[in-house]
């Protein structure tokens, strides 16, 4: 089975932590706390000029936020069907941009971490030639994180298919690795 490295392109439009100390959000997205929050994570779609210009797609890079995606509410729902243990959405709202004010848009959180990356062994510098090796004992999922890599999240062909079959955009599916 092929797994990829999910990301987005920077051709899209992305959103920006508005309001909060990103260092303490993504402490709290990698160590689960974010799951308790009630309040929802301000965002700004306009803080980078270019950005007003960008188009916008089902999924949103949150840039400053180690990596994670933003999502519509279209997408929140066909994930949420057909991939609820994988998922959980936390709120958040625009606060810059008068025509994205009343839409939903959720941050995605990935519930699954799996141990089996042998950091020694691969090559991550975030650039097109990266390469992963696993241990022995690497048990994938779906969709997951590295527990030593939390700042990627990476699927299988499975997924992929089916954000293709659905036709969510915004994400680009890099090759990563064979298991």
């Amino acid at each position: 089975m092929k797994y990829y490295r999910l990301l987005t392109k920077s051709e899209y439009k992305g959103c920006f932590l508005e309001n909060e100390n990103t260092l303490k959000l993504i402490k709290s997205y990698y160590d689960g706390t974010i799951l308790n929050r009630i309040a929802p994570i301000e965002v700004s779609f306009n803080s980078e000029n270019r950005n007003k210009y960008l188009v916008q797609k089902n999924i949103l890079s949150f840039w400053g936020s180690g990596g994670e995606f933003v999502v519509d509410e279209t997408t929140k729902n066909k994930l949420e069907f057909h991939y609820n243990d994988y998922f959980a959405f936390i709120n958040v709202i625009c606060i810059d941009d008068n025509n994205y004010k009343n839409i939903n848009f959720y941050l995605l959180y990935i519930k699954k971490t799996i141990d089996g990356l042998d950091r020694e062994k691969s090559k991550i510098k975030f650039l097109n030639d990266d390469y992963f090796v696993l241990n022995n004992h690497a048990k994938l999922t779906s969709i997951f994180k590295f527990e030593n890599l939390k700042n990627s999240t990476f699927c299988d062909e499975t997924f992929k298919a089916f954000v293709e079959e659905n036709n969510i955009e915004g994400w680009i599916f890099r090759e990563a690795f064979e298991k």
